[in-house]
């Protein structure tokens, strides 16, 4: 299974100042942006406020960094992301630009940033893929303009092991090891986009603070590693993770039970749902990408490839938010649902040229007063969850036709929209990719959605929650 964690955090403004920002994409139509002086490259001076968080330990070797946020950004506004981290060796990495994000394209180009990968690491949209494990990270969020202001901000580490998640409920089943698969990594999305800038500049100026050593006591423990070809009889013997003194070692071999039972948990989940989740559905609206064929070719070369904006509509729906009709009058009289253009306008990377960009989709749906995060689940029973807490769930997914009965078709990566469990605990899903709204709704096979969902070379169990604040989470283990 997979070792995940979610940090939360709360924003407090530390440093202030201005720092002058050139768009790669140039001044966005009809405003010359930034509220500062043009510079002689034609960059716009920002006056910001920035918080960077204390070093926060992980807990276990991570592999990824993914944050997410929600915030508010009117004209004249935007904000960046930034992530530093500590390898297991002790060294500091870089900072690395994980989003510059506005609600609109008034005063920048919402993107992320190709181009910044180094010995330590990369990114990859909107995944920080280490090169060597992670220990440690900092978050530094940039507020620009004015009226700017933080509600939430997340930041989910991880480790994959091969073969993903399956891989590992699959031993549990079977004592044997699954077929390898690459580590966990960003999969492609269904927009796949033709061409990307190959470096996108950084602010003026760069601040680069001292990240100050980490401190044992204010670690956070999540789940630990457990490789794909441990048994649950290796478990007892060998700590997933190797553990730094004698106390964490006595820690960790107290902890081998609950890993266990939890591993043994996640077999059972691949077979059957939990009773209280077994004939459960929630009605969520249900939009397809595919009427939208030929919309808006500028935003990721259309509907056809909206699988993010239309799910993100559907769940926005279900909890009585979205754009209002004033929002709206920009769309087309004759557009089956014009939420679906609005989030793919607002949720459109430019850097990545897709509108698949995970905590850009949380960021819109935060726009409406929902609060969310990206995070990993470790198998179907922590899914279940939510559907009995009344929360759709959207996921994460690469696979071909034939690995999920009922599909219709391949992709490098899609998202989709978890309703329900039927009673005999096959999967409810609004996927998008069907041909009409009334055909959104499918039943998959349990096992066969698990694998597809779950598995190292998808998205190693991706999903997206976005809730209004009143709607409570259930418990959770450290990964929500």
């Amino acid at each position: 299974m997979s070792s995940v964690v979610l940090h939360r955090w709360s924003f407090e403004g530390q440093e202030s100042g201005v720092a002058v920002y050139l768009d790669p994409f140039g001044l966005p139509p009809g405003n010359p942006g930034g509220n500062g002086d043009i510079d002689g490259d034609g960059g716009r001076g920002w006056t910001y406020t920035r918080w960077t968080s204390p070093e926060r330990e992980i807990g276990f070797p991570a592999t990824e960094l993914v944050p997410s946020w929600t915030a508010n950004t009117p004209p004249g506004a935007w904000l960046e992301v930034e992530l530093q981290a500590r390898t297991v060796g002790g060294a500091l990495t870089k900072w690395y630009c994980m989003g510059r994000w506005a609600e609109g394209d008034t005063d920048i180009h919402r993107t992320s940033l190709p181009g910044q990968g180094d010995q330590d690491g990369d990114v990859a949209v909107d995944t920080f893929v280490a090169t060597r494990p992670l220990v440690a990270y900092r978050i530094r969020i940039t507020l620009y303009g004015e009226g700017a202001s933080i509600r939430s901000i997340g930041v989910m580490a991880s480790a994959v092991p091969p073969g993903g998640p399956a891989s590992a409920v699959s031993t549990a089943v079977t004592g044997t090891t699954g077929a390898g698969a690459a580590p966990a990594g960003r999969p492609l999305a269904d927009e796949s986009p033709d061409q990307v800038p190959d470096q996108v500049p950084a602010l003026e100026p760069a601040l680069e603070p001292a990240l100050e050593p980490a401190s044992a006591a204010n670690t956070t423990m999540a789940a630990e590693a457990t490789h794909a070809t441990l048994t649950a009889a290796a478990l007892l013997a060998t700590p997933a993770t190797p553990a730094p003194n004698a106390q964490d070692a006595h820690d960790a071999r107290d902890a081998q039970p609950t890993r266990i039972a939890r591993l043994a948990q996640d077999a059972r989940s691949a077979r059957a749902p939990r009773a209280e989740a077994a004939g459960v559905e929630l009605n969520v609206p249900r939009r397809s990408q595919k009427v939208h064929a030929g919309h808006q070719p500028q935003w990721d070369g259309g509907g056809e490839s909206w699988c993010s904006p239309a799910s993100f509509t559907m769940v926005l729906g279900y909890w009585g938010r979205g754009p209002s009709p004033e929002d709206l009058e920009w769309v087309s009289p004759d557009d089956p649902c014009p939420g679906v253009d609005h989030a793919a306008r607002d949720m459109y990377d430019h850097g990545y040229q897709g509108t698949g960009n995970w905590p850009f989709g949380v960021a819109y749906a935060g726009r409406y007063g929902l609060e969310g995060f990206v995070t990993r689940l470790r198998s179907l029973s922590e899914l279940e969850l939510f559907i009995c807490a009344g929360i759709p769930v959207i996921t994460s997914q690469s696979f071909k036709e034939h690995e999920l009965p009922g599909s219709g078709y391949s992709t490098s990566g899609h998202i989709m929209v978890v309703t329900g469990i039927t009673p005999a605990g096959d999967v409810i899903a609004n996927d998008p990719a069907a041909p009409s709204d009334e055909t959104v709704r499918r039943v998959y096979p349990r096992e066969a959605f698990q694998n597809v969902w779950l598995r190292g070379s998808s998205s190693g169990g991706i999903v997206h929650v976005v809730h209004p604040p009143d709607v409570p989470l259930p418990l959770s283990e450290g990964n929500w």
